[in-house]
């Protein structure tokens, strides 16, 4: 594929704004439904651009790490119909955390049986990566993730099929995400493209 023109594709269709966010929302749940007026939440660049990249890629499989409410994901989910079965890992951190809002999510947007397994831990539990699916078609990352990056960065290219798709969200081409993510695929012979979205995107295909 022809990355080059996948994010003029992209960016041609997020800057028309014919998709909000609110539309994209829909019936989602949020842990405070006051949130939907957030910025954040109302920036046609953020959300909506996993519903326009769904749409120039036809991925079978997808893994999700920072899988917190699973708002990209839906919205990815939302615009493709290619997807049948998705992962999601929640790195593991003090804080409490249930998966049952975005499980409720998935299922709102693709139906109660549609395959999704989730992990609450480390990148490197045996337990997640046996949930992976031999070889998935996009790898997410969509929240910062910290000292782990790398580590992070190293699984998912490992688990993912050739010609998938790796993305790095919250990473502006100058910051350290978005340096160590270009680093990490120079490392492999791959070209990355940055698109101007709310926190910065980064992308590659293996």
């Amino acid at each position: 594929m022809d990355l080059k023109k996948l994010k003029s594709d992209v960016e041609r269709s997020l800057s028309s704004g014919l998709l909000s966010t609110g539309v994209l929302l829909g019936n989602l749940r949020l842990i405070d439904e006051d949130s939907r007026k957030s910025p954040q939440y109302q920036d046609p660049k953020y959300l909506p651009f996993y519903y326009h990249l769904a749409k120039q890629m036809s991925p079978s499989s997808v893994l999700n790490v920072g899988f917190n409410l699973a708002l990209p994901l839906c919205c990815f989910l939302k615009g493709s119909s290619s997807v049948f079965r998705a992962v999601g890992l929640q790195l593991l951190s003090q804080e409490f955390y249930s998966p049952r809002l975005a499980l409720s999510n998935i299922r709102d947007v693709k139906g109660r049986r549609f395959p999704v397994d989730f992990h609450f831990g480390k990148v490197t539990d045996e337990e997640f990566v046996r949930k992976i699916p031999v070889g998935v078609d996009l790898a997410m990352v969509t929240e910062k993730v910290g000292p782990d990056l790398l580590d992070v960065l190293e699984v998912c290219w490992q688990n993912l099929n050739l010609d998938g798709f790796i993305l790095l969200d919250r990473a502006p081409p100058e910051s350290a995400e978005g340096l160590l993510f270009s680093d990490f695929c120079r490392s492999k012979n791959r070209d990355v493209i940055f698109f101007g979205t709310r926190y910065g995107t980064a992308l590659a295909m293996k």
